[in-house]
């Protein structure tokens, strides 16, 4: 989702992907974000701080992130891609947000590919 920088972040990540058919791959991907400072910011992905808790005391614990795709190849030159991704605020970001947000996030995408 793009939600969080490589700046200042600790990941984890797994990825499990299948093939079911020729011309049918799907995936998940899971992601763990934590500060690796707690005291410095959380960057967007343009580098900018986006929030910051200078005290560190909203933790560094800024959510977990899945995302799921399909993707449909019907010939070698065409792919048509499903996907989606839900992030869960963790404690930094739940603690930094404003009142009334939970700092949750979905997404959900169609997109297409032609190589020529």
């Amino acid at each position: 989702m793009d939600l969080v920088a490589r700046q200042n972040i600790e990941a984890f990540s797994a990825k499990l992907s299948a093939k079911p058919h020729k011309r049918v791959t799907t995936a998940l991907a899971f992601h763990d974000f934590n500060l690796a400072k707690a005291t410095d910011a959380l960057y967007n992905a343009g580098g900018a701080a986006i929030r910051r808790d200078a005290t560190g005391t909203a933790g560094s614990n800024v959510g977990q992130e899945l995302d799921a795709t399909i993707s449909y190849t019907p010939s070698r030159w065409y792919n048509l891609q499903l996907g989606y991704g839900r992030f869960w605020a963790g404690r930094f970001v739940k603690e930094t947000n404003g009142v009334g947000v939970s700092g949750n996030a979905d997404f959900f995408y169609l997109q297409s590919t032609i190589r020529f």
